[in-house]
């Protein structure tokens, strides 16, 4: 059985999961399925691509935190399911396409036909089973957390590192971080949750520094401070998701994961000034000096100069929408998130729950946005 390539595995990359039929299965979701908007552009169709399986891996690979091209991304994996080469791995990358392109629903019946295999006749019938089922469970958790399943989530994410034929410290820390993530924001839902608030907050810390002890890597401190950041971010701990955030935007190495810790760290100063009663004066110089030294995501700069106030906010949507790395639908799920952060900090509260209400009605809740976007409504009551 070929090694697990812990370069595609989601929590890093936001990566992804798929299904189709299944070799003595049931059939799967493409018996059902409609796609729609299916990729257009110069890219070559994807029944005339060598290789489907590949290039859909490589599509995700080359992408940024789950920013991912979605109906390109469902054309090839589709491709790949069809011709059978590898089909588990593409059943995996279907799942998750079709969730980018706001079909949660047929994604989901993907990842669960694809995952009701055992992993004996599984692995029987695929060599690169074990490396699907990795990925189908992790991206499966991504549709539990999205339906605020987090007994789900967090078993799913547990699967995953059992599921390695080969495990890997920096693809089990990594799932361990967002295991975290998840168990964070479980603490900060309502009471009436399946368990109470404080038992996930202490889960969370406990995943938190079992991820760095598992992880020991550079990228390690940063993956785990960002994921933790969240965490803070959803339960309104705004100084300690400031902290977090400052450092990522300190030591991370890519743009657009840098960018995304700048905007939020401006965001959690914003509240930290505003609950001291302080102006936001020292928020909106730090995020200025920050946005100066460049590096800046190209995905997320119309955000930057929205919060900067060179462009409004039709402007931005605009922009995010024209971006062709990445489909419209999780391009405006993203929008709307950073739009309702802006009209909240200029105390325009209609306008906050409109553009977030927006973003949760795309049905695309594999980014890490929409969950944010989740907490933000329910904290603030939008």
């Amino acid at each position: 059985m070929g090694k697990l390539n812990p370069a595609l595995l989601l929590p890093l990359l936001l990566l992804a999961a798929c299904q189709a039929p299944g070799p003595k299965g049931p059939p799967g979701p493409l018996a059902g399925v409609v796609i729609t908007g299916v990729n257009t552009g110069s890219d070559v169709a994807a029944n005339q691509v060598a290789a489907p399986c590949q290039a859909a891996e490589s599509l995700l690979a080359q992408s940024e935190d789950g920013q991912v091209r979605g109906h390109r991304l469902v054309a090839l994996s589709e491709e790949c399911v069809k011709r059978g080469s590898d089909r588990a791995i593409g059943q995996a990358l279907l799942g998750y396409g079709l969730e980018q392109i706001g079909q949660p629903r047929q994604g989901l019946q993907a990842l669960k036909n694809l995952l009701s295999f055992s992993n004996a006749a599984s692995s029987a019938a695929n060599p690169n089973a074990a490396r699907a089922r990795v990925l189908g469970y992790e991206a499966r958790s991504y549709f539990y957390a999205g339906l605020s399943r987090w007994g789900d989530a967090v078993s799913d994410l547990n699967e995953a590192m059992d599921s390695q034929p080969d495990p890997s410290p920096r693809v089990t820390g990594a799932l361990m971080a967002r295991r975290g993530f998840y168990q964070s924001l479980a603490a900060s839902q309502p009471a009436g949750s399946d368990q109470p608030s404080g038992v996930y907050a202490l889960a969370a810390e406990s995943s938190f520094e079992e991820a760095l002890a598992r992880w020991q890597a550079p990228e390690a401190a940063n993956e785990v401070a960002f994921q933790r950041g969240m965490g803070h971010f959803a339960n309104g701990r705004w100084e300690a998701a400031s902290i977090d955030f400052g450092q990522v935007f300190e030591t991370a190495g890519r743009p657009h994961r840098r960018t995304q810790a700048m905007l939020l760290a401006y965001y959690a100063d914003y509240r930290l000034g505003w609950a001291q009663d302080q102006t936001i004066e020292a928020a909106r110089a730090t995020f200025e000096a920050r946005a100066a030294q460049g590096n800046i995501g190209s995905a997320l700069a119309p955000f930057v100069a929205l919060f900067l106030g060179e462009i409004g906010p039709e402007a931005a949507l605009g922009k995010a929408e024209a971006n062709p790395n990445q489909n419209i639908e999780a391009s405006q799920l993203q929008a709307y998130w950073y739009i309702g952060m802006y009209h909240q900090m200029r105390d325009e509260h209609d306008l906050v729950e409109r553009a977030w209400n927006f973003g949760l009605s795309t049905r695309v809740i594999t980014l890490q946005d929409y969950f944010l976007m989740q907490a933000m409504s329910r904290r603030f009551g939008v």
